[in-house]
């Protein structure tokens, strides 16, 4: 009776750590910066939805921000004009990104919509092994439903970073609840 109550145990523990061991492993987003897929079109700014009965009131998207491009000014919004080919492996269902570039830059727009850092690598095929540095802006909530107020306008607002690049795979951890955007520069 007392092996089996410690089975059942046992068996109780490794059922709720599984879950959560799966939603830790590491994931990759493959990038091909020399293949693209089709042009974006420069009118193209954000993306307008209806909000029906409240459904998505509350949490992170652009409309809680000013400015959607995370920017000061509009330079280098219209750099990356193409989408890259590209996948994303390991994830999970509330990992969202986009990979778009240009001659000279590759951005990549990655959203972590869950409440654990999401770990990955980022593959970065053509972009050749010479050193680079990538600029960050990350938009970052402690809750998926954290917004700013009229009271507290500045809860969430763009971080600017960097993240050095070394070859053309990089290991990358997307905070959880947050938005970011690395642009690369290629030249």
């Amino acid at each position: 009776m007392k092996y089996r109550s410690r089975f059942a145990f046992a068996l109780l523990v490794t059922g709720a750590l599984v879950p959560s061991l799966r939603a830790q492993s590491a994931a990759t987003l493959t990038v091909d910066v020399k293949q693209p897929k089709a042009p974006v079109s420069p009118t193209l700014y954000g993306l307008m939805t209806e909000e029906i009965n409240y459904s998505y009131d509350g949490g992170l998207y652009a409309e809680l921000i000013r400015n959607r491009t995370f920017r000061s000014d509009w330079t280098g919004i219209l750099d990356c004009d193409h989408t890259l080919d590209s996948s994303v492996s390991g994830a999970g269902d509330k990992f969202f990104y986009s990979a778009t570039g240009s001659a000279s830059k590759v951005c990549l727009k990655l959203v972590n919509a869950t409440s654990i850092d999401r770990p990955m690598t980022i593959a970065l095929r053509g972009i050749g092994t010479a050193a680079r540095t990538a600029d960050v802006s990350t938009l970052h909530g402690n809750t998926i439903w954290a917004t700013n107020t009229i009271k507290d306008p500045k809860r969430i607002v763009p971080v600017s970073s960097t993240v050095n690049i070394k070859g053309d795979t990089m290991p990358y951890s997307v905070p959880a609840y947050s938005i970011q955007v690395l642009e690369i520069e290629l030249k």
